[in-house]
């Protein structure tokens, strides 16, 4: 069975409508509290969709704003795409210097299990909170220390996943923005892996396909303790 898969930060919030309206299957981040895969059948193939919700902590001071939505509440986890001759980890939205503390714990155990030989990153590796087009939180951090701690935490990913597919989230994206705003031509700009002090091995782009076989969707869930901290097992 041949399938194409698309990988992307943000489509739509619905994965139902995702898996009906594309002639491939899909892979999503952006919606935290977007937790699942979908299925549709058309008259080619039978086409998924898997929303893989998020890492980064919700009790930080960069996710504040989402407290208001009670109903919608962040769902932590990563995903996976595996097949007979494809296996792929799927990560999103790490948020980082927000993420949650158990999140290198928990890739690595899920990287333990599932054995990748591809690591996909749906996109907002960093938060970039301080140049939000929101207001920032007066007790986050600043933009230097925000940075640094972004660097420190891109260095541990890329030593336990040295190559890696980025799909550019909005929040990625937040300095290209800030500097169309600005009128600065975004030639003058570092690249991610320059701004993150990467290596480039990371390969970003706004979106990525590839060929995935007869591989098939799986959630990988981080369940939390009543005191907010991992488990400490994948599921």
């Amino acid at each position: 069975m041949k399938q194409q898969l698309y990988m992307v930060h943000s489509v739509s919030g619905n994965t139902r409508s995702n898996a009906s309206a594309f002639s491939h299957c899909s892979v999503q981040g952006h919606h935290h509290s977007e937790y699942g895969i979908s299925y549709h059948g058309d008259h080619n193939n039978l086409r998924w969709a898997m929303s893989v919700g998020t890492l980064a902590d919700p009790n930080s001071v960069a996710m504040r704003y989402g407290k208001k939505f009670v109903k919608r509440r962040p769902v932590l986890g990563c995903g996976a795409v595996i097949g007979s001759k494809f296996r792929a980890l799927v990560i999103s939205d790490t948020h980082f210097p927000y993420h949650h503390r158990d999140t290198f714990a928990f890739l690595k155990e899920a990287k333990k299990k599932y054995k990748p030989k591809i690591i996909l990153h749906v996109g907002d590796i960093a938060d970039n909170h301080y140049v939000s087009y929101h207001e920032s939180e007066t007790d986050a951090y600043g933009p230097a220390e925000e940075l640094k701690m972004t660097r420190l935490a891109c260095a541990q990913l890329q030593k336990m996943f040295p190559v890696m597919d980025i799909s550019e989230g909005n929040h990625d994206l937040l300095n290209k923005r800030k500097a169309k705003t600005a009128g600065i031509c975004l030639e003058s700009l570092r690249s991610y892996n320059e701004n993150f002090q990467t290596k480039d091995t990371w390969n970003w782009q706004e979106s990525h396909f590839m060929e995935i076989g007869d591989a098939q969707p799986r959630l990988i869930p981080m369940v939390l303790k009543s005191n907010g901290r991992w488990i400490g097992h994948i599921l």
